[in-house]
């Protein structure tokens, strides 16, 4: 689902051709540097775009993403710019057979006082198994698995908090093949149903490319029988996000995050090492934690480049002891650029060429680069 998030990413190199029809030429140009900026067209014409984009996750493979995205600008009271809706429908296909279908929307209601995020669509995913402790071998499983995940949140009076609730359900076959021999048989075929407790405090300038500011989150995620899930099992996460501007040119970023399982839970919904470089599922435990920092560098008004590298390390329980124990570790790097393509509304895309422990991965990015976050 985080390629639907970000779908809108790279517009500019794979749709303008397309529409930028001579009569409307200067819809795609800013009135103040005659640049190439999308703000226009999603300011006067609605802002609906078809998008075909790349998948970069090496965990898949190479393939791509086709979709429909409509981002719908909104003025407050006083004229000022709010963050836009986005919605979105689309799928997509990778070289190694999985393909995906869903949609996605970002509401930000009543002058952002209410805000309402859904995700949901059907994915036959082609993915590795790896050892909790030794992520070097795999075996390659199928996952099928219907989601749907619409939550709420409540801004308290007018502050920088919010408070809210979610529902998650995934209904999930896998196709385990040689996995079978090692898999408990009743996570073949599981439903997961469940409620979720979120906070919120954020204090971002922009909800899709930040420049300052701090972000705190975290969500309590209960499965249970009672709501239809197969057996009871929980999660807790906890991210933050800080934007810290040193001058207009350079502006450093750090991201934190920690996940932590509890009960029966099965072995796909297990927190994973979430760093560009690095798999999706590869370094998996039933704690994870992991650091990541970027740094920004603006060389004119529209283009920059970024650099990152990132720490994450991975927690098993001793079922002697019933203490967690460090299990697997891993890290990234990269660098790549950005460029601002929609001025009015904060908006950056780019791309970034990360490195990981085992191997290389080009990721291709709209607004901030933890945009899988928001």
């Amino acid at each position: 689902m985080k390629h639907l998030k970000c779908v809108l990413a790279f517009i500019l190199l794979l749709n303008f051709p397309s529409f930028a029809q001579e009569e409307k030429q200067g819809v795609f140009r800013d009135t103040l540097d005659n640049a190439l900026d999308i703000s226009r067209w999603f300011r006067d014409y609605s802002g609906f775009l078809p998008v075909v984009m790349p998948i970069t996750e090496p965990a898949i493979g190479f393939g791509a993403v086709g979709a429909g995205v409509f981002l719908m600008p909104k003025k407050g009271p006083g004229g000022e710019i709010l963050p836009p809706d986005i919605l979105g429908v689309g799928g997509g296909l990778t070289e190694n057979g999985t393909w995906v279908a869903g949609g996605m929307y970002n509401g930000y209601w009543f002058n952002d006082k209410v805000r309402f995020k859904f995700q949901g669509g059907y994915g036959n995913v082609v993915l590795n198994y790896y050892s909790q402790t030794s992520p070097v071998e795999s075996i390659e499983f199928t996952l099928g698995s219907l989601a749907l995940m619409p939550s709420w949140y409540f801004r308290i009076k007018e502050t920088p908090f919010l408070l809210g609730f979610g529902y998650q359900y995934l209904n999930t076959d896998i196709d385990a093949g040689e996995l079978e021999i090692i898999l408990p048989e009743r996570d073949l075929n599981l439903v997961a149903s469940g409620l979720s407790l979120n906070a919120e405090f954020d204090k971002l300038d922009n909800k899709i490319s930040p420049s300052s500011g701090f972000k705190l989150h975290t969500e309590f995620l209960q499965n249970m029988e009672l709501i239809g899930s197969d057996r009871n099992f929980s999660k807790l996460t906890l991210y933050s996000l800080l934007y810290i501007p040193v001058s207009e040119k350079w502006i450093p970023a750090l991201r934190f995050e920690t996940i932590k399982t509890f009960g029966d839970v099965p072995f796909y919904s297990e927190p994973y090492l979430k760093l560009r470089g690095v798999p999706a599922m590869r370094y998996q435990g039933e704690l994870t934690a992991l650091v990541e920092m970027e740094n920004y560098l603006g060389l004119t008004s529209r283009w920059g480049l970024v650099g990152f590298a990132g720490y994450g390390q991975t927690y098993i329980e001793d079922l002697d002891t019933s203490q967690l124990n460090k299990a697997t570790s891993a890290w990234n790097a990269g660098a790549g650029f950005r460029y601002l393509i929609a001025r009015l509304y904060g908006m950056r895309s780019g791309i970034d060429i990360a490195r990981g422990p085992e191997e290389w991965a080009i990721y291709v990015t709209i607004g901030s680069s933890w945009s899988f976050l928001n």
